[in-house]
């Protein structure tokens, strides 16, 4: 059992059995489950799972939950996890995100993320790379039990226990280097959507902030096309999503969560990114942002190998990648040199291609300000780069 992201004034809940069983799910505001209440997830379905969403929960305190099976008269009662609910919508209390991508092993990044506590961990993209684990793998048994380790790794444990867990893939998810819409595979799709999260794309709010996560491969167009509007990454059912939700969000910030980086660098020019290959759908979101979205927005991102701050021409960009990558990797294998020479790039403040980091991100609202901090860890646990941004607190609504 592990959580989900948080959905509206509520969270999503995942269940996974070793058989299939009729599940309710057990929520309390205390661990002894005193005046608890049960949400009826229905009954497993072929992967032996159920995804169901746990509504009006309090803002800002510890929620308590496990899962009761029934199956041939006999229930069965799932251990006990937990997770701090953020704040509602623009509500000012202290809420803490943490951000990452791609790991193919499980080091010390993962206890320094523990350590720190996160509302909510969003892992964009590259979750292990399962399709590289040999072609038996290669199935959709071979996926689903692959998610189904991924979520009971003792070494994300500690975390996935005590956090919601907002998931979402990038290509190596998809079962496919460089996935886009036309060659996606079978074992890529279903297990995931059962097991770690059936929609696409999404978004969430923790207080003061609002957090899209998007999805940049299923509905992605052939890198080999023209650099045109017509060219996207998002799928236009997603990108009209994100522009109107943008410009609807009062939020004084907002977090767009990319697989994809946007920073005019050379990032994954092979397969083409927002940097690269995208372009025209990179200004036309940007000149959206410029124009029609109140408050910050800042852009966290990921799928290229070393880690980045960018700032200038009022993009604001963060990818704190790898997760778990040791060097040498692709990236310091192929292009040595590429975090010293984006050092000199204007608008770099911070770059990194030896070391695995996170983002996390730190909300809360006083003195009539709203204030986040951003900061990249280290796996060593320093904290090599942060920045503070502050908007002006938004008049609470009433009614």
């Amino acid at each position: 059992a592990t959580a989900g992201p948080p959905a509206g004034r509520g969270a999503r809940l995942r269940v996974a059995t070793d058989l299939p069983a009729r599940v309710e799910l057990e929520v309390a505001t205390d661990a002894r489950f005193r005046r608890s209440r049960r949400i009826r997830a229905g009954i497993t379905d072929d992967f032996d799972a159920v995804v169901a969403t746990a509504h009006d929960l309090p803002g800002g305190e510890r929620l308590y939950w496990r899962a009761r099976l029934r199956r041939r008269r006999r229930d069965t009662v799932g251990p006990t996890r937990s997770f701090r609910m953020p704040p509602p919508a623009g509500a000012p209390g202290r809420a803490r995100i943490a951000i990452a991508s791609c790991a193919s092993s499980f080091g010390p990044a993962f206890d320094g993320l523990a350590e720190v506590r996160p509302d909510v961990f969003v892992w964009q993209g590259d979750l292990n790379y399962p399709d590289t684990m040999g072609p038996l793998a290669q199935i959709v048994p071979g996926y689903a039990g692959i998610w189904r380790e991924l979520l009971a790794n003792p070494r994300t444990a500690p975390l996935l226990e005590r956090a919601l867990f907002a998931a979402q893939r990038d290509d190596h998810d998809y079962g496919v280097q460089d996935a886009h819409a036309g060659n996606l595979v079978a074992w890529g799709l279903r297990p995931w959507e059962s097991l770690v999260e059936p929609r696409r794309f999404y978004r969430f709010s923790a207080g003061l902030a609002d957090f899209w996560v998007l999805d940049q491969r299923m509905m992605k167009s052939d890198p080999a096309l023209p650099d045109t509007p017509e060219k996207t990454l998002l799928g236009f059912g997603q990108r009209e999503w994100l522009l109107r939700t943008l410009a609807a969000s009062r939020a004084p910030f907002k977090i767009v969560c990319s697989p994809c980086t946007l920073a005019p660098l050379p990032a994954n020019a092979r397969d083409g990114s927002w940097a690269a290959g995208f372009t025209a759908e990179r200004e036309l979101i940007l000149e959206h942002v410029a124009r029609r979205v109140s408050g910050r927005t800042l852009f966290v991102t990921g799928d290229t190998h070393w880690t980045l701050a960018y700032e200038r021409d009022g993009l604001v960009e963060v990818r704190p990648c790898p997760l778990g990558i040791p060097a040498p990797n692709d990236i310091t294998l192929v292009q040595p040199r590429v975090a010293e020479e984006a050092r000199r790039v204007p608008g770099v403040v911070y770059a990194d291609d030896e070391r695995s980091h996170f983002a996390l991100l730190d909300v809360r609202g006083e003195d009539g300000v709203a204030r986040l901090d951003l900061v990249l860890v280290r796996e060593d646990g320093s904290r090599p780069w942060g920045r503070r941004f502050e908007e002006p607190l938004p008049p609470r609504r009433t009614g």
